[in-house]
């Protein structure tokens, strides 16, 4: 059923180094599908419900088809709560190469389920974790130059992280399925 398997998101990586190995931990996570946010929560994933819109490409030799080829152009928008947070633009230069982010490097999350019945120990969990998955796939791998652009937030801190310089820039496709997590650190101490 694709409105349970497919879904957008938005998410900013924080390229660290984990026990001497290259990782990324994500501080904020959006997601426009129900579903996928209360998984990830459970997951470690800071997942929040947001409006997302991302230029889709069609195998047609048209502007608005958007194929993948050199010259063209494509853009994303996340909104939360109504207030536009992030847009980005990425004009396509060449095909091929390795992704970035995600796909690049494996990545960390924080799990933190307070104890609302007062217990002695105030949390239930305060995890980092790493994800497992299986079925990783990448395709359509296209680089070129981006712009990127967050907006203040009275009540996101999404801005505060905004980019300082943006680099080169990829759009691909990918799917894998989270088959597991794993404690790596007691966060609570």
């Amino acid at each position: 059923d694709p409105i349970r398997a497919q879904y957008g998101e938005f998410f900013l990586l924080i390229e660290c180094a984990y026990e001497g190995q290259r990782t990324f931990l994500c501080p904020f996570m959006y997601v426009n599908n129900d579903i996928n946010l209360y998984r990830g929560l459970i997951q470690g994933l800071p997942k929040q419900q947001a409006s997302l819109w991302m230029t889709r490409s069609y195998p047609v030799q048209n502007p608005a088809g958007a194929p993948l080829r050199a010259g063209t152009r494509i853009g994303a928008a996340m909104s939360f709560r109504d207030r536009r947070l992030v847009e980005a633009t990425l004009a396509l230069e060449e095909g091929g190469g390795e992704p970035l982010g995600l796909a690049s490097s494996p990545v960390l999350g924080i799990r933190y389920f307070p104890d609302l019945a007062g217990g002695p120990e105030g949390t239930l969990a305060h995890d980092i974790v790493a994800f497992t998955g299986s079925g990783k796939v990448v395709a359509d791998v296209w680089s070129g130059t981006p712009t990127l652009a967050f907006f203040p937030s009275p009540n996101q801190e999404l801005a505060d992280l905004g980019p300082v310089r943006v680099g080169r820039g990829t759009r691909y496709a990918m799917g894998f399925t989270i088959t597991d997590i794993r404690k790596v650190a007691d966060a609570s101490r």
